[in-house]
């Protein structure tokens, strides 16, 4: 073989492995827009950034079901949010077993200091106050006591 082929046959298969190192593996992927570096390498982290996606979209459900998927990978963040969804009923019908059980499994990390607790937790309860379905009390009692069940959940009682 000269130098010419062996130089051309070198580029050329430089230039399609760097063409195929780039390419997203296309069909859902390109729909979703969802292939960066760290999804690529890390399946966690590629269901999890499909989950938010679903979310944007309000697709509860499969966003849930990503979150799951990335949660068997390990993803923190998914578990937590997988374990939010089921306690609050985003997506499926409430289910506080199996929210803290996602929530606790989150939580088994060195380190893991507390949930970030916010509006996801307290929505319904200022919904009703505001149409004056509860009182200002009731209210503020039903959020006391979803604080304290996510304290609980955290301490591990």
């Amino acid at each position: 073989m000269d130098v010419r082929r062996f130089l051309a046959a070198f580029v050329f298969t430089g230039a399609a492995l760097t063409a195929a190192g780039s390419a997203p593996a296309g069909g859902l992927d390109d729909f979703i827009g969802v292939w960066d570096a760290p999804s690529r390498y890390f399946p966690g982290k590629y269901f999890e950034q499909k989950a938010q996606f679903y979310l944007k979209k309000q697709d509860y459900a499969t966003a849930l079901r990503m979150f799951e998927l990335s949660g068997y990978w390990a993803d923190k963040v998914a578990q937590y949010n997988a374990g939010i969804m089921h306690f609050n009923g985003i997506g499926v019908p409430v289910d506080k077993v199996l929210g803290t059980a996602w929530l606790g499994i989150a939580a088994q990390v060195p380190g893991f200091i507390g949930f970030a607790v916010g509006r996801t937790v307290f929505w319904q309860p200022l919904v009703d106050w505001k149409a004056k379905a509860a009182t200002r009390d009731q209210a503020v009692a039903r959020i006391a006591a979803r604080y304290r069940e996510f304290v609980d959940l955290f301490e591990g009682k």
